[in-house]
């Protein structure tokens, strides 16, 4: 057995006695009770977290950046709301909304992302309202209730982004979405997903939905088309940083009158 040197173990990483109890519940976001609006715009960037709270909110605050994950927490025409990050994929979606939901009991997650277009004359910036999603995430595999392949945005906030985008004249395409695990796949793959009825594809609203349905919260995505799997058109990651202002624009204006 080699010679290693075994070292006293931090405060930090202090592994509980039984019974003994944490004064926190432990999570990844990083921000305090109270931090957190009761709704939460999360995208995938973090960047474009930051631009976007630049750019919308009034009297903002960082209330954390921990793991790189800049949170804000600001006023929006008077309502409060958060902007934050989710990275990429169903798994780490899963995360951060199971502990928004349960952790600081907020009430609906506005996913506002991008998503590759699954029809070769849908143009880059189209927004698409995600009504379910069909997914083969193993995500869902992860809990009691098993796998679902099909989930659902609340119904509730359907109806709200339709008619908030019909307010503001904003051309919107709405329908199913194929959520899925892996960003780079086979043709037969992507033969198997065209087959279905989506119109666009991405990698965390399989996770949102799901969590949403389970702890009878609200949940919705709303994507900006940033690129067109079947024709091979991309926004830079400079634009999609950029170029999602009316993406939020509309959840922002849904936020303001839930």
């Amino acid at each position: 057995m080699p010679n290693v040197k075994l070292t006293k173990m931090s405060k930090s990483h202090k592994i509980l006695d039984k019974g003994e109890k944490m004064e926190e519940k432990f999570n990844h976001i990083g921000a305090k009770a109270g931090d957190i609006a009761d709704i939460v715009l999360i995208c995938g960037d973090p960047n474009r977290a930051t631009i976007m709270a630049e750019t919308f909110l009034k009297e903002y605050t960082l209330v954390s950046s921990l793991r790189g994950n800049k949170v804000y927490t600001g006023y929006y025409e008077g309502r409060r709301v958060t902007i934050m990050a989710s990275f990429m994929g169903n798994a780490s979606m899963g995360i951060y909304s199971y502990e928004l939901y349960n952790i600081f009991n907020v009430k609906s997650i506005i996913r506002v992302g991008t998503a590759g277009g699954l029809n070769k004359n849908m143009s880059l910036g189209q927004i698409f309202v995600a009504t379910r999603s069909i997914t083969d995430s193993n995500y869902d595999l992860m809990h009691e209730d098993g796998q679902d392949t099909t989930v659902y945005a609340s119904d509730c906030l359907v109806k709200l982004a339709l008619n908030t985008a019909k307010r503001l004249d904003m051309s919107i395409l709405h329908g199913d979405i194929y959520s899925t695990d892996s960003f780079y796949m086979s043709s037969t793959i992507l033969d198997k997903i065209q087959g279905t009825d989506a119109k666009c594809i991405e990698m965390e609203s399989g996770a949102l939905y799901h969590n949403a349905d389970k702890f009878g919260k609200n949940a919705i995505a709303i994507c900006t088309v940033s690129d067109n799997i079947l024709n091979g058109e991309k926004m830079s990651s400079l634009d999609r940083e950029n170029k999602t202002q009316k993406m939020f624009c509309l959840a922002l204006e849904m936020a303001k009158n839930m």
